[in-house]
């Protein structure tokens, strides 16, 4: 919630976030006033300070400093400077307890989230920190009240701690992982009336009548935070053990008298703890699964349409390719690029093409391509399936390689590890087999390949061998240009999981208003096709950034604005998409100028680029993407009115419009 916002709103943000933590904990002193048995601020500073290091060590000092010195100077009768003095100690063991925290966590994976790989780290932290923080304050503070239950302080201290810890900070990671930025209005008003009805009945347990109905009714909290997991965000689970907090607090204000240290352990932290991990790590499993399912359906309806696109090609197909061609060695290049995109459980990889009687390797991943070639491998060593892909464990690896270098296996051994698994699939042109790609994982790799993941690779390995029939035909025939660009297309969309059917969209907007402007008919031709391949360059776009969830970072987005120039570079090679290219280029040129690459404006930007710019605006609005919600024909109808002339062509603006007034746009993107 706090990753986009500016850096003052963010340290004033967490300033009042643990000044109210702060006070809370104060309240928990029970019969002690040398510590707290929840201290909720160790946990939000924790794990602040973790997230945003340097811009949260001030805000969370001067929160702790300042909600101590008031708490004090109102609850205790001390003189100013024993308050002050003492105020610092608790802000000074706040401030170990959170170094430590983050140290202790920094020796496993980076802690941005709670996952089962870095848990146990987190939960270390957790525990340890705290031991250290309480015994430097309840060793200064004995200075100041001298007493002989040391150990018994020392102990009290470090449990508060420990709690604050455990609760809080666990809330604030998960949150940081798995809740969005963006809260949709509805939804916020939701989640607002829902800790409003939890408030209610917080007053109702703990303030209703004479005696505090909790103890008897301790399980409605169970059902609050049950309904929290299946509907809510992490966000209001951390909200609801918040107003669980403080209700509790006030109450041991009103009856200090009922309650000790222990009964509060017993009846309030444990259970807090238990809702706060039942409800995260319930949630945790439902949204795995709600991820994984949508991936799972998602990535087989792509690798569904990638291969149906290529099998129809296939049948057509019954000759063979010149093996040395350079095509040959640029196709493979490109696929190999897109695999190494695709697929990400590897640490070694290699593509080659047989050669008379050698093996070329013509790309790799960790190996020295160059030294491979002059190895010579032999290809009878080199046997694939048509129908399947091989997978070979290492004993068969170090068999294939011995026999094949014998004499250079030290050498080879010494510049490479030794792999345990590899996958290799072939490229086969009819029945004949002109090379083949391998990814391998070496003996450190921490795990094997998975079914899902070698299921990929038989996929690809048919949409591999599709590409080169396709590439032999189109060499041959002109006509099946079509086609491969489709394929293509839809390649990357494999690899951009959000735009799924974006292409088709954009190109369907794009030939509807050339039509419209009475363009020619290769125009129209030529803006349907340009529509098809105007994100085409997002294959030289990292794919981490292409299938981020939420907003994109300026460092990102930079990245992102490359795709038209990454586009351009592919388009241009071939004589025949060189216009095309162009208005690829120019698709997120801007009227007014402000647009990139290269901030043409006006009738300066090529036509296609006029009308790529509105049909890709109008698609990404009409459908639902990582980075905004689904609008309706009137919410586009109104951006397109607001931002013609500034983004858009009037002229192409204008057309856009009238086919929504028609209906165009409705009943096309409602067909599904």
């Amino acid at each position: 919630m706090l990753t986009n916002v500016d850096k003052l709103t963010r340290q004033i943000t967490i300033f009042f976030i643990i000044f109210v933590a702060t006070v809370v904990g104060y309240l928990y002193t029970t019969h002690s006033y040398m510590a707290s048995t929840l201290w909720p601020a160790v946990g939000f500073s924790a794990a602040y300070f973790t997230l945003f290091k340097k811009q949260a060590i001030a805000p969370i000092l001067l929160a702790i400093f300042s909600a101590g010195l008031i708490m004090r100077v109102i609850f205790y009768e001390e003189t100013i400077f024993i308050t002050l003095f003492l105020t610092a100690v608790s802000m000074l063991s706040n401030l170990i307890v959170i170094l430590l925290f983050e140290k202790t966590i920094s020796i496993g994976p980076q802690l941005k989230e709670i996952t089962s790989h870095n848990a146990l780290y987190w939960f270390l932290a957790s525990i340890i920190s705290p031991f250290f923080g309480a015994l430097f304050s309840i060793s200064i503070w004995y200075i100041v009240y001298p007493s002989d239950a040391f150990l018994q302080d020392f102990l009290t201290w470090s449990i508060g701690d420990i709690f604050g810890l455990l609760i809080f900070s666990s809330s604030i990671f998960l949150s940081y992982t798995y809740d969005s930025e963006k809260i949709e209005v509805k939804y916020a008003l939701i989640s607002t009336l829902y800790v409003l009805f939890s408030g209610g009945v917080s007053y109702f347990l703990f303030f209703y009548g004479e005696n505090p109905l909790f103890e008897q009714y301790a399980y409605i909290y169970f059902l609050i935070y049950f309904a929290a997991t299946f509907f809510f965000t992490f966000r209001t689970i951390m909200i609801l053990s918040g107003i669980f907090a403080i209700s509790y607090s006030i109450l041991l204000i009103q009856y200090p008298e009922n309650y000790s240290f222990y009964d509060v352990i017993h009846q309030f932290n444990l259970y807090l703890l238990s809702l706060t991990a039942v409800s995260s790590i319930a949630k945790i499993v439902i949204h795995n699964l709600r991820a994984n399912n949508k991936m799972l359906q998602d990535t087989n309806k792509e690798l569904d349409k990638l291969i149906d696109s290529t099998n129809s090609i296939l049948q057509m197909s019954k000759v063979f390719i010149n093996e040395e061609s350079e095509k040959d060695e640029d196709l493979l290049y490109q696929m190999f690029q897109i695999a190494k995109s695709i697929f990400h459980n590897f640490d070694y990889g290699t593509c080659y093409l047989k050669r008379n009687d050698k093996i070329f390797f013509v790309d790799s991943v960790g190996y020295d391509t160059g030294y491979l070639n002059r190895l010579g491998f032999d290809p009878k060593t080199f046997v694939f399936n048509k129908d399947k892909i091989e997978v070979v464990n290492q004993k068969v690896f170090d068999q294939q390689i011995e026999s094949e270098i014998p004499e250079d296996i030290d050498e080879y051994y010494k510049d490479f590890p030794r792999i345990k698994s590899s996958v290799c699939f072939g490229i086969f042109l009819s029945n004949s087999v002109i090379g083949g790609m391998s990814f391998d994982q070496s003996t450190n790799h921490p795990h094997g390949f998975s079914k899902y993941e070698l299921d990929n690779f038989d996929s690809f390995q048919k949409l591999m061998n599709g590409f080169y029939e396709i590439n032999y035909l189109n060499t041959k025939n002109d006509k099946l240009k079509n086609d491969l660009v489709l394929s293509l297309v839809r390649t990357l969309e494999l690899y951009d999981h959000y735009t799924g059917g974006h292409s088709e969209d954009v190109a369907f907007l794009a030939l509807e208003i050339a039509k419209r402007m009475q363009l020619s008919k290769q125009d129209q031709y030529d803006i349907y096709w340009a529509g098809i391949v105007h994100d085409i360059g997002k294959v030289g776009i990292d794919v981490s950034i292409i299938n981020k969830q939420g907003k994109l970072s300026p460092v990102e987005f930079e990245e992102i604005k490359k795709h038209p120039i990454h586009g351009f570079n592919i388009l241009s090679r071939s004589e025949d998409l060189k216009r095309i290219a162009l208005w690829v280029k120019s698709h997120h040129e801007w009227w007014n100028g402000e647009g990139y690459p290269e901030g043409l404006a006006g009738t300066d930007i090529s036509i296609g680029g006029q009308i790529l710019c509105v049909a890709d605006a109008v698609s990404s609005m009409a459908t639902i993407r990582s980075y905004s919600a689904q609008k309706s024909c009137q919410d586009i109808k109104d951006e397109l009115i607001l931002f013609k002339g500034i983004q858009f062509s009037p002229i192409v603006c204008n057309h856009m419009i009238e086919m929504i007034d028609e209906g165009v746009v409705s009943e096309y993107f409602d067909k599904d």
